[in-house]
């Protein structure tokens, strides 16, 4: 008799404690989609020059974690829009940088008898 009234009282305080966490995780779930429901466009931008992501790796991460919310959500839409993003930042890049050809220099440097011993 004592195991049961163990095991019944041990049972009854295990779901108790399910039903706190079960409402913590609520919340917290709740405000996780307040900040993250829309994936900001910077961190697909970071994404796509990452070397090892790029855009196909970005489409697979967007999937798992839109699959992981249950949300459905436009990928493909939100992957050109990160790509339309960055061509813009580089050509505002571009505008106040203009790219300078880059020629070879006929003057000495202080790397050529360096360059010569090898």
């Amino acid at each position: 008799m004592p195991l049961t009234f163990s095991l019944l009282f041990v049972s009854q305080i295990f779901i108790s404690d399910i039903r706190a966490i079960s409402d913590i995780l609520g919340r917290m779930k709740a405000k996780w989609y307040i900040y993250f429901k829309e994936f900001l466009h910077i961190y697909g931008i970071a994404a796509i020059l990452d070397p090892g992501v790029k855009t196909k790796g970005l489409t697979r991460l967007l999937t798992f974690y839109y699959q992981c919310l249950g949300i459905e959500y436009e990928i493909a839409s939100y992957v050109s829009k990160c790509k339309t993003l960055l061509d813009k930042f580089y050509d505002h890049y571009e505008s106040i940088y203009e790219p300078q050809s880059v020629g070879v220099s006929k003057g000495k440097s202080s790397l050529d008898p360096l360059v010569a011993s090898i």
